[in-house]
């Protein structure tokens, strides 16, 4: 897309009528051709015209931590229970451990303790991580359960999120363990 000259003054003419609070009010940039060769713009001082478009008021943006944010993720109110996700769960053969990624979404906060079980043959194995804000949710990082550990047959995985301000568990997900 060629820029003429014409368009560029019309632009920043726009655009200093919009900034004529802050500087004279009389002086524009002219980007037009002119007697010397040099690129750079001149000055010249114009009257005000009656047809001036006034400038465009811009709404003030809030301050962060003002008001619930726009668009599709809002955080949850503090007191409000939380079901933390079970991204993944899958078993490494190579590292021969059961790996189980966990998430709470709509919660922006770090510090809080994120717990994983694994019930398999009657026994109950736990591990804990912090859970670290990220720009979605709250992540809770992998957890890696030892395959010698746990007995074969299936498995059910929960997680759990607790903080502060915020209580939670996960649906439960079911897993074969060889």
């Amino acid at each position: 897309m060629k820029t003429t000259p014409v368009a560029i003054a019309c632009a920043l003419a726009a655009i200093l009528t919009m900034s004529a609070c802050a500087g004279s009010p009389d002086t524009v940039l002219s980007l037009g051709p002119s007697a010397s060769t040099s690129p750079t713009p001149t000055t010249t001082a114009v009257a005000p015209s009656p047809t001036t478009t006034p400038p465009v008021a811009i709404s003030p943006t809030p301050d962060a931590g003002e008001g619930t944010p726009e668009g599709p993720i809002a955080p949850k109110p503090v007191g409000t229970p939380v079901e933390p996700e079970i991204f993944l769960a899958t078993i490494d053969y190579a590292a021969r451990d059961l790996q189980v990624v966990v998430f709470v979404p709509d919660i922006f906060e770090s510090g809080g303790t994120c717990r994983t079980t694994v019930t398999v043959g009657g026994t109950t194995h736990s591990l804990e991580n912090k859970g670290e804000s990220d720009a979605t949710g709250t992540a809770c990082g992998q957890f890696r359960f030892a395959l010698n550990n746990l007995a074969s047959g299936k498995a059910t995985i929960v997680a759990y999120y607790q903080s502060t301000t915020h209580v939670g568990e996960s649906a439960a997900t079911e897993v074969d363990i060889p």
